[in-house]
């Protein structure tokens, strides 16, 4: 397999130079950055002023993940379920809906 393929086929996770396991994120150039990607099994804070950019690299990864068959969450403290579904009905970049399981009456 020639190494520009092998690049498009990146693993989900591995071990880093440091021996760490890593979580690829799959995101272009980031895990070049990360090292390998975000250290598996370990809580992973971003942070940032308003508009940098936190929501989207969280929406990113939790939506690679998901079309690699990985299950994720997303929690925002700032916006409802249904604002929520709307921003992302109107995304060009990332189709949620396919991955939702029908929510139950009162919960989101």
């Amino acid at each position: 397999m020639a190494e520009q393929d092998r690049k498009k086929n990146t693993k989900f996770s591995g071990k880093s130079k440091t021996g760490i396991q890593k979580t690829a994120t799959q995101i272009e150039g980031l895990d070049e950055i990360l090292q390998g990607g975000f250290p598996t099994g370990r809580t992973t804070l971003v942070g940032g002023g308003p508009g940098t950019g936190k929501s989207v690299l969280g929406l990113e990864f939790i939506y690679r993940g998901a079309m690699s068959g990985h299950p994720g969450i997303f929690l925002t403290f700032e916006e409802t379920a249904e604002s929520f579904d709307r921003r992302m009905d109107r995304s060009p970049c990332f189709s949620f809906r396919r991955f939702q399981p029908e929510r139950a009456s009162g919960y989101h």
